[in-house]
């Protein structure tokens, strides 16, 4: 969330200016872009330890944009993500879906991911992390192409997957790429 010098002033504590480094200003608005966060202070906060992250709020339910192969290709080289249509372009088009009949399933899955969140324990360098909801992603237009499940757990190392649970049991991942 980005704020305005005066909200930024009216909204986060003195407390936490003061240990984010940010002094207080009663002259003049500030530049958005002219803040820097001291984070040493916030890195050493004993709090910060012990702290647990929550992944959520991501959509429900994304469908890319057709593309010939070529185009694919192109785009993976110059490591552009693919790119998404809009959700009147999914169900106002040609399929004319009804959005419930798709999105049930997605909100079902994420109801169930908030209740028993992947966990990732905390580690030397990294605090522990829960990753209670994914989007699924559907490819080439269609709802009919795709359908796999991303989450916050899609780019961790192997190693890393190996340590990971539901409700304090192993997870196993497999990845087949």
């Amino acid at each position: 969330m980005i704020l305005s010098a005066d909200l930024f002033s009216r909204k986060v504590p003195a407390v936490m200016q003061e240990l984010m480094g940010v002094a207080r200003q009663t002259t003049r608005k500030r530049n958005i872009n002219s803040y820097r966060i001291n984070e040493m202070p916030l890195l050493a906060d004993p709090r910060l330890a012990s702290a647990q992250f929550v992944v959520s709020q991501r959509p429900y339910l994304m469908v890319n944009k057709p593309e010939e192969y070529t185009e694919r290709v192109e785009r993976k080289a110059a490591n552009i993500k693919a790119p998404k249509l809009s959700w009147g372009e999914v169900y106002g088009g040609k399929q004319k879906r009804r959005p419930s009949d798709d999105i049930k399933a997605a909100i079902e899955m994420s109801a169930f991911r908030a209740k028993h969140p992947l966990a990732r324990p905390a580690n030397n360098t990294k605090s522990a992390k829960l990753f209670a909801c994914a989007t699924r992603i559907f490819h080439d237009g269609t709802l009919i192409k795709g359908g796999r499940w991303y989450g916050g757990w899609t780019n961790l190392k192997s190693d890393t997957c190996l340590h990971l649970s539901i409700d304090d049991e192993p997870a196993w991942y497999v990845r087949s790429t």
